[in-house]
């Protein structure tokens, strides 16, 4: 597995943005698969959104950036089926500065 340059010195949270990612849209898959008849709204939550270490401008590379990431690849593999997925996130950070970044 090729780690982006990205993730130099933080080789585990590469690891775990991974696991996240493909935590994230296969549960979309499986939600909407429950719902074929109707819209599913699906939500992301991060309670500890900010990201001390990102280095991408648009934080790609933050938990909050593969999550939203995560959640547009599950509706589009939806969406190629004739099912609606609509998503939202709600990102929730404490201090003020990190904040601002989001």
């Amino acid at each position: 597995m090729e780690i982006p340059s990205e993730y130099e010195g933080r080789e585990q949270t590469f690891l775990k943005q991974r696991v996240l990612r493909d935590y994230l849209v296969a549960w979309g898959q499986k939600l909407s698969s429950m719902s074929r008849s109707g819209a599913v709204r699906l939500w992301y939550v991060d309670c500890s959104a900010a990201a001390s270490s990102e280095r991408a401008a648009d934080m790609a590379d933050s938990s909050s950036g593969v999550g939203v990431s995560a959640l547009e690849e599950a509706a589009a593999i939806w969406h190629e089926q004739g099912l609606a997925i609509r998503t939202g996130a709600l990102f929730v950070e404490p201090d003020e500065a990190p904040y601002e970044r989001l």
